[in-house]
């Protein structure tokens, strides 16, 4: 369902993009400008993936068209919550000669307690991406003519403390431990399709499957059973709602897709102009219209993995076959899984849906089942194992070989 076209990217206004408000007459009668690394105005840390404690610092420099010297203070202050970020600046009094230039750094430090304490990656599926923002101000120590008063230069950083969950085959068994220093989840998944890199750049689908639990499990009823298609990409996508991620679903054997459950961006489809939120929509093909309800997709901001929930009376049927496609919203690549792979609700061929949380330094043995004569009719490579706290492409979503599970 490539609904990449339809309407148009919200209105803004240019003067509030980037680092504010743009105020001419003070800028043109400016005498003193703060610039950072290439020329910019602010100060990027950027996203950072942290396995262990951070330091990093950006010069910024002073530049002084007038004739007369200038000597500032500088501080750094956060506005909100810090996450256990410091931002500091060194030297605090910085001197600038006329017709000169001077430099002070910005300094980041998140020590490994701070990273170990960052919020989860899934906290931010909705868009509530864990940021630390704020100004460095750089005041002059006295009153001088128009064009030297006080610098603002702002700073931001998104950090991720990272987990490092792997997964490992055992005897009827998968063992999972966290190596990293950020808590982390194993979610399982059978594993039916694969990718080859070199599709979609940040869509580009690397592996997908799914798992099965009760209906209950999504307020519906505990007879039915709620679905969730796994999809893992090679590359790192910035927001799920930039990209569609299509499940075709084909209920009849016939070879054509009947149902598509999509992840797309939920203004796109409700207002025809993007609002950045992605959720999963499950459409009838042969009637255009939806089925059931929209549900959130479960894809952290940063991520690599997009995990899409529907109901099987959704789709009205417990056999099917489905295949994966993605569409990039922002390049117009497309990517696809090769193939497609079969499912039958009533009798899986393995077992899914074990989820297990762990900390720093836990491991956990989960027991897994097959069966043979299932897996005859709904072949399955083996199961995927979800981490979204884990660092970006294949380390979100370890693939183990069903021959590697030794019975």
């Amino acid at each position: 369902m490539n609904t990449a076209n339809a309407g148009a990217l919200v209105d803004f206004d240019p003067r509030r993009e980037g680092t504010g408000l743009v105020q001419t007459g003070p800028a043109i009668a400016a005498q003193v400008i703060a610039t950072t690394t290439r020329g910019r105005n602010s100060v990027t840390f950027g996203y950072e993936s942290l396995r262990k404690a951070l330091h990093e610092e950006h010069s910024v420099s002073l530049r002084n068209y007038s004739a007369t010297a200038v000597t500032y203070d500088v501080a750094a202050d956060i506005v909100g919550d810090a996450l256990g970020t410091v931002v500091s600046v060194n030297p605090a009094v910085v001197t600038v000669p006329g017709g000169g230039t001077a430099e002070f750094k910005a300094v980041l430090d998140i020590d490994a307690a701070a990273a170990a304490a960052l919020p989860p990656a899934d906290s931010s599926i909705l868009g509530d991406l864990a940021s630390v923002r704020g100004l460095i101000v750089a005041t002059p120590q006295s009153a001088l003519a128009e064009g030297s008063g006080a610098l603002s230069v702002p700073f931001g950083v998104v950090p991720r403390g990272l987990s490092s969950v792997v997964a490992t085959a055992g005897k009827q068994s998968i063992s999972v431990a966290n190596k990293g220093l950020h808590a982390g989840n194993a979610d399982f998944y059978a594993w039916q399709l694969k990718g080859t890199p070199g599709g979609a750049a940040r869509f580009d689908v690397r592996a997908a499957g799914l798992q099965q639990l009760p209906g209950e499990a999504a307020g519906a009823d505990p007879s039915d059973r709620l679905l969730v298609f796994a999809v893992s990409t090679f590359g790192r996508f910035d927001n799920a709602a930039e990209g569609e991620i299509d499940v075709l679903i084909d209920t009849n054997a016939d070879g054509t897709p009947d149902f598509v459950v999509a992840s797309v961006d939920e203004g796109l489809v409700t207002a025809g102009s993007f609002d950045g939120v992605a959720l999963t929509f499950t459409f009838d093909l042969a009637t255009g219209q939806q089925v059931g309800s929209a549900l959130p997709t479960t894809a952290a901001m940063n991520g690599s993995t997009l995990l899409l929930p529907t109901l099987a009376s959704w789709i009205g049927a417990g056999k099917f076959t489905y295949s994966v496609a993605s569409f990039d919203n922002i390049t117009g690549e497309q990517d696809a899984a090769a193939g497609s792979a079969s499912w039958d609700v009533a009798t899986p061929p393995v077992s899914t849906g074990d989820f297990v949380s762990l900390n720093p330094r836990d491991s956990v043995k989960v027991t897994v089942t097959s069966s043979s004569g299932q897996l005859k009719k709904t072949p399955v490579l083996g199961w995927i194992v979800v981490t979204s706290d884990d660092a970006n492409g294949p380390a979100q979503a370890d693939l183990i070989r069903l021959a590697d599970v030794k019975k």
